[in-house]
């Protein structure tokens, strides 16, 4: 884990940002790729962090690495509109055939012979 720059270092080396309070920050001194340091991460997600990278045989750091990738690359990805994710799901049951709306009628529970 990298090491925090202090004020007194900030004033010592030319050209370094002044500081600001994030809780994310990216840095791309010295290092060919940016770098996330993540403050008041709660102890539980650390945990199941933790424990997620040991199921996928990765380090802490990988997970996460591993997490963000694929959060980006579903940015961009297309989601299905409910009606198609529900056919989608119902498809393999043997339902074709297409089922009436039932816009303006009441909702009821179903009777399972109590």
């Amino acid at each position: 884990m990298g090491q925090e720059i202090d004020k007194a270092d900030r004033e010592r080396i030319p050209g370094l940002p002044p500081a600001l309070p994030l809780d994310i920050m990216i840095s791309l001194y010295e290092v060919p790729m940016a770098q996330f340091v993540v403050r008041d991460l709660e102890d539980d997600v650390k945990a199941r962090l933790k424990r997620r990278a040991e199921r996928h045989r990765r380090s802490m750091e990988d997970e996460v690495r591993h997490i963000l990738r694929n959060a980006a690359k579903e940015e961009n990805r297309a989601v299905p509109k409910l009606g198609s994710r529900i056919a989608a799901r119902f498809k393999k049951a043997g339902l074709t055939a297409d089922l009436p709306e039932l816009r303006g009628q009441l909702v009821q529970s179903p009777d399972f012979g109590k």
